[in-house]
């Protein structure tokens, strides 16, 4: 315990902190709002979640959570633009907070010769 605070709290900039904040709010939301909707539907909240989760890791510098919080932001990317289209009922990719995470990737990148 003593060491994920040692890295949360000391090696992490504010920024990712406020961004890791606002990723639990944001999942919360999601979870309350479909909680009493079909199960093909979840994929939205759960897509979500797992943004959170990931972002949580990037919160320990790590550069395998920056690579992995990037390649899912490019893969839910590339099926918003190039399966949505042909295929309307993946329409839950299109809704994930889309040009905030591509956002928080730029961020990352920013940041990412402090990444260990």
């Amino acid at each position: 315990m003593r060491g994920l605070q040692h890295t949360f709290l000391k090696n992490t900039p504010l920024l990712f902190l406020l961004v890791a904040v606002f990723h639990i709010v944001i999942a919360v939301h999601a979870i309350y709002s479909f909680h009493d909707v079909d199960l093909r539907d979840w994929l939205h909240p759960l897509l979500i979640v797992l943004y959170t989760l990931l972002w949580l890791w990037v919160c320990t510098m790590r550069k395998a959570a920056a690579y992995s919080y990037i390649g899912l932001t490019i893969v839910c990317t590339l099926i918003a633009f190039v399966l949505v289209p042909q295929y309307p009922n993946l329409i839950s990719f299109d809704t994930a907070l889309f040009p905030i995470d591509m956002l928080f990737s730029i961020i990352i990148l920013v940041y990412f010769k402090k990444f260990i």
